[in-house]
């Protein structure tokens, strides 16, 4: 009697660990630089969703520059929401075909005077991390 029912579960444990069942895709959170008004009436800008250590750029000439994320060991990519959709790497800068560069603004990174690393992004681009 031990015996059917002893292979009986291990033909189970078997035919478990051989049926393959589709992976659930873990989302990718979608962040983007967004401007946003303060309660005194002046704009600002910010990472939405937030990022810790993130914030957004007050220096007026830095007009490609609204939001700075610290750069991190994971691979960051980035899609231009004015143009074409694709994904592309951080950093990547290269002029796209019909296209002004502005070389400022989609990934970058700067590094502050402390020697601290971050991504450059402007509001028109949405990026992630993996």
């Amino acid at each position: 009697m031990k015996m059917p029912r002893l292979r009986s579960i291990l033909i189970t444990f078997l035919l478990s660990c051989t049926v393959s069942t589709p992976s659930i895709a873990q989302a990718k959170t979608i962040y983007r630089c967004e401007s946003y008004t303060r309660v005194d009436g002046t704009s600002a800008y910010r990472v939405s969703p937030s990022i810790a250590g993130s914030f957004g750029s007050s220096n007026p000439r830095e007009l490609y520059r609204q939001c700075l994320v610290p750069v991190t060991k994971k691979q960051c990519s980035y899609k231009d929401t004015s143009n074409d959709n694709k994904w592309y790497k951080c950093g990547d800068t290269g002029v796209r075909p019909g296209e002004f560069d502005f070389r400022k603004g989609i990934g970058e990174i700067v590094e502050d005077n402390n020697g601290k690393k971050y991504y450059a992004f402007n509001s028109v681009v949405q990026f992630t991390f993996k």
